[in-house]
């Protein structure tokens, strides 16, 4: 006969290790970028009190896919990261032209 399975948890009440990263779901990365650069006021009141927060969010997400060594995930976020900060850019340069999904490259038909 076997040993009975259980399903105890057991939880050391002694100091924990942090290791400095955040476990994310690649489905939430879009999330992520929302909350983190699109919808982040400079004035915010979280900004003002802890400098570099979202930088330091982001790179805690970093941290963590590096350590599954999963290149596609960490390609992902990188990717998504540059192209919202290149949004947010965009907006402030340009406040009174709005933004179209229209690629640079892609030109209107002039007889229209």
């Amino acid at each position: 006969m076997g040993k009975p399975a259980t399903n105890d948890v057991h939880l050391s009440s002694g100091p924990k290790e942090y290791l400095g990263m955040l476990e994310y779901k690649r489905e939430d990365e879009a999330k992520l970028i929302q909350n983190l650069i699109l919808d982040l006021k400079p004035r915010g009141v979280v900004v003002n009190m802890i400098p570099g927060l979202p930088a330091h969010i982001l790179f805690m997400c970093v941290r963590y896919a590096d350590s599954l060594n999963d290149a596609n995930m960490l390609k992902s976020l990188m990717n998504s990261t540059i192209n919202g900060i290149k949004q947010v850019v965009k907006s402030l340069v340009n406040p009174m032209i709005p933004q179209t999904s229209q690629r640079p490259n892609q030109q209107k038909n002039p007889s229209c």
